[in-house]
């Protein structure tokens, strides 16, 4: 008997500890479209909502700008810094040869380009491109050459689908009278994590800028993961006391289930 008066109090404890501070909370607001020197920018959906099952989305950019211009369009995450032991052959082994540190780089780097982009010295002089990551960045390698250490980091960060350039990925309509639309489609990678990310719209006109809009871009955990997460880091004795709670009805529901209520033999 003690146990079946035990097990629902248990429960309606986790779940006003749980969800109190749900029901407590404004659902965040929607970033607006940005606009800027007659150069329009919007994107959809308004703002990215990650959970346990994401497994990578698709964000679509669409806006307007002058007839006859280009738009390059740049997605950057927060600034990390990003330590990991670097790997090397001596005589015919394979081993850690130290550690090396690359801070100042985004977490994340897209960089959504026209069919006619321009080359990489072009990129890089318009502060935009991988190339001109490593000018931003600073890399902490004793003994090692920074330019090798960052072509390994970047190599790293493209095969984990966090940092591309892709050509050919913005298309154009016609928007009225010396106007223009344009749209692309990026797949966001499953890797994608929380934070505010900045879209950068960059206009060029006969290869030369034309003008700029950035805005930032909400990337958010949904409310559970949220939860979760701001209970461990700022308030960790709640979130043990959460711990145990979780356990003791865990523990009960199971003798319980598989011992019919009636305690152990």
């Amino acid at each position: 008997m003690k146990r079946h008066a035990v097990l629902p109090l248990l429960g309606a404890i986790l779940l006003a500890a749980i969800c109190g501070p749900l029901w407590a909370a404004e659902p965040a607001a929607a970033l607006p479209s940005a606009a800027a020197g007659g150069i329009k920018l919007e994107l959809d959906p308004p703002l990215m909502t990650i959970g346990s099952f994401y497994a990578g989305k698709p964000v679509r950019f669409s806006g307007e700008i002058g007839a006859g211009q280009e738009v390059l369009l740049e997605m950057r995450g927060p600034q990390e810094d990003v330590t990991f032991d670097l790997k090397g052959r001596v005589g015919p082994f394979w081993m850690n040869r130290g550690l090396v540190k690359v801070e100042n780089a985004p977490i994340l780097y897209l960089l959504l380009l026209p069919a006619s982009a321009p080359a990489a010295p072009n990129l890089q002089a318009l502060g935009l491109g991988t190339a001109h990551l490593q000018e931003e960045a600073k890399v902490i390698s004793p003994g090692h050459d920074p330019k090798d250490i960052f072509t390994s980091f970047l190599e790293f960060k493209q095969a984990a689908g966090l940092y591309r350039q892709v050509p050919g990925a913005i298309s154009y309509a016609p928007a009225g009278p010396g106007r223009q639309s344009f749209s692309a489609v990026l797949d966001l990678p499953s890797s994608l994590t929380a934070g505010q990310y900045q879209v950068t719209a960059t206009v060029l006109q006969n290869g030369a800028p034309a003008g700029r809009v950035a805005q930032a871009y909400l990337v958010e955990d949904e409310a559970f993961l949220k939860l979760v997460k701001d209970l461990a880091f700022d308030r960790a004795l709640l979130f043990g006391v959460l711990c145990v709670l979780i356990a003791l009805v865990t523990g009960a529901v199971m003798g319980v289930l598989f011992k019919g209520g009636k305690g152990g033999h």
